[in-house]
């Protein structure tokens, strides 16, 4: 804010803590990496769903036993991925 003189009085201004999200993002990222090193390191075909039984994670075996990259299969559900049309 000015006075009358054009000289500087006040300044307002705003601030936010986001130490929490910040933490939070932190405590996700390391979940993450301890679910891509459990998967990364079981032999056989393992998985993740979440509620609505789609999957959220795979490891290698169940993609080449899908043939796809496990990257691909997130969002997908079991009839996406094992009842695919007759050719």
């Amino acid at each position: 804010m000015l006075d009358r003189k054009g000289k500087v009085t006040a300044i307002t201004g705003a601030a936010r803590d986001v130490t929490a999200g910040k933490k939070a993002e932190e405590a996700l990222k390391k979940l993450q990496r301890q679910q891509e090193a459990m998967l990364s390191n079981i032999p056989d075909l393992a998985w993740l769903k979440d509620r609505e039984m789609r999957f959220i994670a795979v490891n290698e075996p169940f993609g080449k036993a899908c043939g796809l990259k496990p990257g691909e299969l997130a969002g997908k559900t079991d009839l996406d991925i094992w009842l695919k049309p007759w050719r």
